[in-house]
C-alpha cells in the first residue's frame, strides 16, 4: 500500500511497483530499504529505480517525519470536519479496551472522536480488513467493487477459530454484499453475539465460514498507528 499523504504518495508512488534501486544501490529487502532510508535521514532527497508494468521508471521523493505527514493529514480532516456515517472510512485495529482510550486531548482530538466513534462497541473479530482496488480485485478474482481483503488475523482471535488468513477475500456476511469497510461494521453491530456466514475467496474458490464476535472486546483505533522520528517514506 502506499500512504497517500506521505512523500511517497506524493511523489506517485504506486501500489505493486517494485522498488529494485534507492540512489543507485541495490535494495535486497525490506530491511535493506529501512536502513537505507534511516541512513539518509529526514529531509533528504531519494532516487528510486521502480519497476512498474515492466519497465523501470525513475522517482524522486523527500524523507519526512511520520509525526509531521500525521499532524498535516489530521489538520486536513478537522478543517473538513467529516460526517459521522456508517459509510464513512475507518481503520480497523484488533485489539483490547475502549478506542476512545486512545484518543489524545489535542486539538485535532473531534476528527479522532469521529473515527474512534465508528469502531466504539464494535465486536472483536481479529481481523485488519483492506478495501481493493479494481486491480488487485482482478489478482484475486474477485468481483469489481465487492469484497475486502484480510490483511491481518490476530491469532487466537474468532477469526482464525473460523478459518480464515491473511490473503483470503470476504465476499459476503450473512447473504450480503461487503461492498465497503461501512457494510462490514454494520454487519458486526447487527450480530448481538451470533454468528455470521461468510463467503469468502481462497485461491479463487469459494467457501463458507462461520465467524463468531467476541462481545467482550471490542476493536481498537490506535491513534497515530505508527509513532516516532524516524525517517518516513511510505
Amino acid at each position: 500500500m502506499v500512504d497517500h499523504d506521505g512523500p511517497a504518495g506524493k511523489a506517485g508512488l504506486q501500489p505493486h511497483d517494485v522498488i529494485i534501486r534507492l540512489n543507485g544501490q541495490n535494495v535486497t529487502g525490506t530491511e535493506s530499504l529501512r536502513k537505507m532510508i534511516h541512513d539518509s535521514g529526514v529531509g533528504t532527497g531519494v532516487s528510486l529505480t521502480v519497476l512498474r508494468g515492466g519497465r523501470q521508471i525513475t522517482v524522486n521523493a523527500q524523507l519526512a517525519y511520520r509525526g509531521e505527514v500525521e499532524k498535516e493529514a489530521v489538520a486536513r480532516m478537522v478543517a473538513a470536519d467529516p460526517p459521522a456515517t456508517a459509510d464513512a472510512p475507518v481503520v480497523d485495529e484488533f485489539g483490547e479496551g475502549d478506542p476512545a482510550d486512545a484518543v489524545a486531548p489535542d486539538p485535532a482530538s473531534r476528527s479522532r472522536r469521529f473515527l474512534a466513534q465508528v469502531l466504539h462497541m464494535t465486536p472483536f473479530t481479529g481481523l485488519i480488513l483492506e478495501a481493493m482496488e479494481p486491480q488487485l480485485a482482478g489478482y484475486f478474482g474477485a468481483p469489481v467493487g465487492v469484497g475486502l481483503l484480510v490483511e491481518t488475523v490476530a491469532p487466537n482471535s474468532p477469526a482464525a477459530t473460523a478459518g480464515l488468513r491473511a490473503g483470503d477475500v470476504i465476499l459476503k456476511a450473512d447473504s450480503i454484499d461487503v461492498k465497503s469497510n461501512g457494510t462490514w461494521v454494520r454487519e458486526l453491530h447487527e450480530t448481538r453475539g451470533r454468528g455470521i456466514v461468510l463467503v469468502v475467496l481462497r485461491d479463487k474458490q469459494q467457501q463458507r465460514m462461520l465467524l463468531i464476535p467476541e462481545l467482550k472486546k471490542h476493536s481498537k483505533l490506535v491513534w497515530p498507528m505508527v509513532a516516532g522520528a524516524l525517517p518516513l517514506l511510505a
